[in-house]
């Protein structure tokens, strides 16, 4: 165990001894899940006590450990380590979670991949919804429609219309499992320089793709380089969130496949092509669009949402530098064809692999704690990204008022239109990046929207083969 660890569990356990030997109450809230009786450990009727009847009766959680792989770092390891002490001294099944740092996101990645393989897995992991179909299709996570839906464990429909993104984690392509449960949201956003559309002549961004080319072309026409309207991203992502915006979508209509031949994905490539053809968009390879953005070589560039501090960074730096006042910027809508904004919106699950009945029972029961509202609004302050749920932001008040471009970004996820989650996306994305500079540099666009389609859905095939 590292010092620093161990610092932070002194730093947590001090005060809760001092105040249980001055026989005050300690100083958090137990999980929302029943009253406690006078002696647990012989509990035999309560809250925790196995259920009588349904999918899970007889499932004993109380005294289950489970382990949490996890690869969060600083901040956000600090406040994990915190809630984890607070669920294990308050919970009344005297469930005890032990969380473990495994490196970074790749690292965990590739550890859990042999875990599925081999059976060494723990209680409860993190994963993006294309991490899961990949541990799904080796059989190494629990599906967790059975506890969501559970009458003594689960959700009760109140409780279930407080998510922004349930449909997040369940996987067509996988008979509907649902492999993942909502930690963390972002979405791709549009990153605008007020300042400069203010210089322009514009009250605000773009709301519709004709605003979004007309304001690009402007700044461009402004600068005295080949620079200034929008950085193009040329990736999958970007087709895929513009093809919402105008109304589409990737996916076939069973979300088993893709369809990248349609005609809102079309319409998509032909804005984003006639703009650079105009010099309105730019692609540029060299860094990262913050700093693009930052260095006024853009006035918008589409971003996650997970990115805001790293454009405030990066804004504040580079103003500082050239000696003049940062530009106010912020976070907008993609502009859109639609009625209203279609916003592409993942995000980071909590998985439960697939172990022992009881080790599952005792993680869905922390899940569930952990993602109560009050719970994600201290976890979404640690790390600056957005919270599963509606009702977390009656807790976020001061937050927001703090960090006005973090509430611009939150107000976006009530439209939220749910990512690719196939198992194949981080191959096809290499794909779409060749096909994508292709048609950049005169292409056939349509041609090559049906080669995209073809290959896609061959990975997708080949990647969807079963292990024996």
């Amino acid at each position: 165990m590292s010092r620093r660890i161990l610092w932070l569990i002194l730093v947590m356990l001090v005060p809760v001894l001092a105040l249980t030997a001055c026989g005050k109450e300690l100083p958090f809230d137990p999980p929302a899940i029943g009253q406690p009786t006078a002696e647990p450990a012989e509990e035999v009727a309560g809250p925790c006590a196995p259920a009588d009847d349904g999918p899970m009766a007889g499932l004993d959680p109380r005294g289950a450990q489970v382990v949490w792989w996890h690869s969060y770092s600083g901040a956000r390891e600090d406040q994990l380590l915190a809630l984890v002490h607070q669920f294990n001294s308050g919970n009344y099944c005297r469930i005890s979670v032990s969380a473990e740092n495994h490196g970074s996101y790749e690292e965990l990645r590739d550890k859990m991949n042999v875990g599925t393989l081999s059976g060494d897995l723990p209680g409860l992991v993190v994963g993006y919804q294309r991490d899961q179909a990949l541990y799904g299709l080796d059989g190494g996570l629990a599906d967790l429609n059975p506890y969501v839906n559970d009458a003594r464990w689960g959700l009760t429909g109140e409780e279930k219309a407080d998510f922004y993104s349930l449909e997040l984690g369940v996987h067509p392509s996988l008979d509907n499992l649902r492999l993942g449960f909502p930690l963390e949201l972002m979405t791709i956003a549009l990153y605008y320089n007020q300042t400069w559309l203010t210089e322009l002549g514009y009250e605000g961004p773009p709301t519709t793709p004709e605003e979004f080319q007309e304001m690009a072309c402007a700044a461009s026409g402004s600068t005295e380089d080949d620079t200034g309207g929008h950085v193009l991203q040329g990736d999958a992502t970007e087709m895929e969130t513009w093809t919402l915006a105008l109304g589409g979508s990737v996916l076939d209509g069973a979300g088993t496949g893709y369809a990248y031949s349609g005609e809102p994905t079309a319409q998509a490539i032909t804005l984003l092509k006639g703009m650079y053809d105009q010099g309105c968009a730019h692609v540029i390879t060299e860094t990262h669009s913050s700093r693009v953005f930052a260095a006024r070589q853009a006035i918008f560039a589409l971003g996650s949402t997970s990115e805001l501090p790293y454009y405030e960074s990066d804004v504040n730096e580079l103003a500082r530098e050239a000696g003049r006042n940062a530009d106010e910027w912020g976070v907008a809508a993609v502009p859109h064809a639609t009625a209203e904004p279609v916003q592409l919106v993942y995000g980071r699950d909590l998985l439960i692999p697939a172990t022992t009945p009881e080790t599952q029972l005792a993680a869905w029961i922390f899940v569930k704690w952990l993602t109560s509202p009050e719970n994600q609004a201290a976890w979404v302050q640690a790390g600056h990204y957005l919270p599963g749920r509606v009702s977390a932001s009656e807790h976020l008040i001061d937050y927001m008022g703090q960090n006005p471009r973090w509430a611009m970004a939150l107000g976006l996820l009530p439209h939220g239109a749910y990512g690719t989650e196939l198992i194949s996306y981080p191959f096809v994305d290499g794909v779409i990046e060749r096909a994508y500079g292709a048609i950049l540099e005169g292409a056939d666009m349509a041609a090559t929207l049906d080669v995209i389609t073809l290959q896609a859905n061959q990975l997708q095939a080949e990647l969807m083969v079963r292990p024996e």
